[in-house]
């Protein structure tokens, strides 16, 4: 059971995410310690990497790009092998998570002890582009198909992870689809999984999502489950 801030690592997963890193920095050390935060630099081109180690957070740095999926099994090997972290809180580096939901992600185990909560968005096309609508929508239902389970938003990054989630899980995937994977697998071992209402923010930023080849990669992930 989490009872304080300092017993959460919260992980940025970041590929050339510039000047905008250092914004999502400001926002998360407001809500928690800079000695909790590690950003996963996934192979940037750019200056991402200067960007954290000026901030003075914990850095893990890949030497080629590998997949938003890959980022998130180094932030899990880190928690397991480096730290005494009750869970972990991740959030992506392009400022579509507004750090100050960390205090409701840290509230929903504190109080309901789940070991995996997710961040829940509006799908309207009012405030997020149409083809993110529709395949999360498509995905959440499949999910929701497939486990049983209520799935509101399967592809939000804003989640939070506990140890023993963590410690479970046994990942085969890289890309995107991974947050899929671990859903999957969270729901086999009937583990507790809450939701979290978030603000949806986008400012036309670039996206790294290939749309087709996300598409494959969970149809395949989904098929094979």
């Amino acid at each position: 059971m989490i009872e304080a801030k300092k017993e959460v690592l919260v992980a940025i997963p970041a590929y050339n995410a510039g000047q905008m890193l250092t914004t999502v920095l400001e926002g998360v050390s407001r809500q928690v310690e800079r000695a909790q935060i590690l950003v996963i630099d996934d192979g940037s081109t750019d200056d991402t990497r200067r960007h954290a180690e000026s901030y003075g957070v914990k850095v893990q740095t890949h030497q080629k790009n590998l997949g938003k999926g890959a980022a998130l099994k180094t932030a899990f090997a880190y928690v397991l092998q480096k730290t005494n972290a009750h869970a972990v809180i991740s959030l992506d580096a392009d400022g579509q998570h507004a750090p100050e939901y960390i205090p409701d992600f840290i509230k929903a185990f504190a109080e309901d002890q789940n070991d995996l909560v997710i961040g829940a968005r509006e799908f309207s096309v009012k405030v997020m582009p149409f083809f993110r609508v529709l395949s999360n929508k498509m995905t959440s239902k499949l999910l929701s198909w497939k486990t049983g389970e209520q799935i509101k938003d399967s592809q939000s990054g804003y989640r939070a992870y506990s140890r023993r989630l963590i410690a479970n899980l046994q990942l085969k995937t890289n890309g995107y689809e991974t947050e899929s994977e671990i859903l999957l697998q969270a729901c086999r071992a009937r583990m507790k999984i809450a939701f979290v209402p978030i603000a949806t923010i986008y400012r036309g930023e670039t996206s790294h999502i290939h749309g087709l080849r996300e598409i494959l990669r969970f149809t395949k992930l989904y098929l094979n489950s």
